[in-house]
């Protein structure tokens, strides 16, 4: 199976797997970031006034991302550390294709839609979809205000 190439948003160069270092940053490339997920939430129930409150919070570092490297320098082997990723809140964002193409080999990873319904309680959920239709509706108003405003010009030119 061939790998994929990516294209560096800094330095705009195509690369492959291993070519992680950009030339014009000196740092690794940048690509189009990505969420990952995982639905590892611990709740913690507390009372706030009369109410009881269910709070999902949690930090997971998920170490060796990406893998420990053996270099061998002559006779020697240099060893290079592993990284590590910290997942807050059960999501973890990045923008470095290393550490992408390891977290999308990553077993134990989670959907965005399990993720959501492991963490967010139905008040924020129904707050979302509630969201959701506002902006919903605010486009829609503004496809109409200019359909309308297109139909006017159309109508003043025939006039």
């Amino acid at each position: 199976m061939a790998l994929k190439t990516q294209k560096c948003l800094e330095c705009e160069k195509e690369f492959g797997f291993g070519e992680w270092a950009c030339a014009a940053t000196g740092a690794n490339h940048v690509v189009e970031a990505k969420s990952y997920f995982m639905d590892d939430a611990p709740t913690v129930q507390h009372r706030e006034g009369n109410v009881m409150v269910t709070d999902k919070h949690s930090t997971t570092t998920v170490l060796n991302i990406p893998p420990e490297r053996q270099i061998k320098v002559g006779n020697d082997v240099q060893r290079t550390p592993g990284g590590a990723v910290t997942f807050v809140r059960g999501r973890y964002d990045t923008a470095d294709p290393e550490i992408q193409f390891y977290l999308d080999r990553k077993p134990g990873l989670c959907t965005k839609a399990r993720w959501e319904a492991v963490y967010f309680s139905e008040t924020e959920k129904q707050e979302m979809k509630r969201m959701e239709l506002d902006a919903r509706e605010r486009r829609l108003e503004m496809q109409e205000g200019s359909l309308l405003a297109k139909v006017q010009k159309q109508a003043q030119k025939g006039a």
